[in-house]
């Protein structure tokens, strides 16, 4: 079986296809097992580099049988992303959720990843900005019944970004100041715990919850639509607030 990679979801050989193949021959693609895609002691970026020069010296036309099975591997790898997707954000809010309101530090809520060109969070995100002096407001004269208060921004890491959560939250009158309350995944250049930053024109989300009602936390909201029967369902009932 010829040997081949795949990058940016494309599929590049790396042998040469069997004379014996013709045009239309389906195809059953499977990945290797760890280990077995270089030689020893030689980096991944090694030998992405020797693929991609042997790739670069493929025939169009060997390229070309190739492409009905490329089209059926994107669409099932679309599908098991969109399943997993609900599968985290599912769980990711759940965690965020069941700590909020209830005189505890929250534990870490684990990071979701969403396209930067989401029309739906760009929204929520925006819906947030413009009513941020409501969160202001409460924040500075908290009532007996406001709790949760936190506010989420995003931390550039050169070509990465990652929208975390700000708790024990502070307004100076220009500025948020809080505790970083997500363990990063993709940035490098801050961790659970520490202090953050941010001008209260350039927050993606706040909330808080008063009388067990969600107010604001636009980007939960979306996160949440995109639950669907039973695992809405679920969250609603292990959540510590009502979202209206």
């Amino acid at each position: 079986m010829p040997r081949a990679v795949l990058k940016k979801s494309v599929i590049h050989l790396v042998e040469p296809l069997p004379p014996e193949w013709r045009e239309g021959t389906e195809l059953h693609v499977e990945k290797t097992s760890a280990g077995a895609s270089g030689s020893a002691g030689q980096s991944t970026d090694e030998w992405m580099d020797d693929v991609e020069a042997l790739a670069a010296k493929t025939p169009a036309g060997e390229d070309d049988k190739l492409q009905a099975a490329v089209t059926r591997l994107r669409q099932e790898a679309k599908e098991r992303a969109r399943k997993a997707m609900r599968s985290i954000q599912f769980c990711s809010i759940l965690v965020l959720c069941a700590v909020l309101g209830c005189g505890k530090r929250p534990a870490a809520d684990p990071v979701i990843p969403v396209s930067a060109d989401d029309p739906q969070m760009n929204a929520a995100i925006e819906k947030a900005r413009t009513t941020v002096p409501t969160f202001i407001n409460a924040l500075r004269a908290p009532k007996k019944n406001l709790t949760g208060f936190s506010v989420k921004m995003a931390f550039i890491d050169g070509k990465h970004t990652e929208h975390m959560w700000l708790d024990a939250v502070r307004y100076d009158g220009k500025q948020f100041h809080g505790t970083v309350n997500n363990d990063p995944e993709n940035v490098s250049n801050v961790k659970l715990g520490d202090q953050a930053s941010i001008d209260a024109s350039k927050i993606s989300d706040w909330m808080y919850i008063e009388n067990r009602k969600l107010v604001g936390g636009y980007t939960i909201r979306v996160l949440r639509d995109k639950l669907q029967g039973k695992e809405r369902e679920e969250f609603d009932k292990g959540v510590p607030f009502i979202v209206e």
